[in-house]
């Protein structure tokens, strides 16, 4: 399109003018500059369209008031943060720590990490941890109950070793090893696990 005349003009360009005065056109859109010290208003070709202007550089055919162009996205963004026992209180959570997830005797230990210690928002949780029939749902293991209430800052003071012994004859090749919440019954960590027991004894893994 021409590209307007006028003495408010400031600056022209292909795809922008500046311009002191808020002169309207069905063919340009008009937004004004709200921080400059003078009125100053830009100037932008409807759609693709571009100022004609001499010189190299006609060829170019992106410009105009595409979204892109005028837009300007702002985020705002709001860290609030946590102020030891004013903030919601959570409680500590749980990882198994085993070198495999595989049960080759009727009594295997395993242990398991507190993850955080009990301060300010953390609170102790009471846990149980089992060995389950991944179908029935039925424990193949004494069921332990464990209380996660370690204060120490160190991950390697917040492990509680366990021993579990399964108590069925001929248990599945694949089980679940589950801890639960002990407030809720709640599953917190579920786990598969082989189970390759050759010969029941009651000698433990000595």
């Amino acid at each position: 399109m021409t590209l307007p005349i006028g003495e408010d003009i400031l600056e022209t360009n292909r795809r922008y003018l500046l311009r002191t005065q808020a002169t309207h056109s069905p063919d340009t859109l008009l937004f004004p500059l709200p921080y400059s010290e003078n009125p100053i208003n830009i100037v932008v070709p409807r759609g693709s369209v571009r100022f004609a202007k001499q010189g190299a550089g006609s060829q170019y055919v992106h410009g105009g008031a595409t979204l892109q162009e005028v837009c300007v996205p702002i985020i705002k963004y709001h860290h609030k943060r946590a102020k030891g026992d004013d903030s919601p209180a959570r409680k500590v959570g749980v990882q198994i720590n085993v070198r495999a997830r595989r049960v080759t005797n009727n009594r295997f230990r395993l242990s398991l990490i507190q993850t955080d210690p009990v301060k300010g928002r953390w609170r102790a949780r009471p846990i149980t941890v089992a060995l389950y029939d991944a179908e029935t749902g039925e424990a193949l293991t004494d069921v332990k109950r464990v209380e996660l209430n370690s204060t120490a800052e160190s991950p390697s003071d917040r492990e509680f070793a366990q021993t579990l012994t399964v108590l069925v004859t001929n248990p599945p090749s694949r089980a679940d090893l589950i801890v639960k919440d002990a407030d809720d019954d709640s599953e917190l960590l579920k786990e598969s696990w082989t189970v390759s027991i050759g010969i029941i004894n009651d000698f433990g893994d000595f």
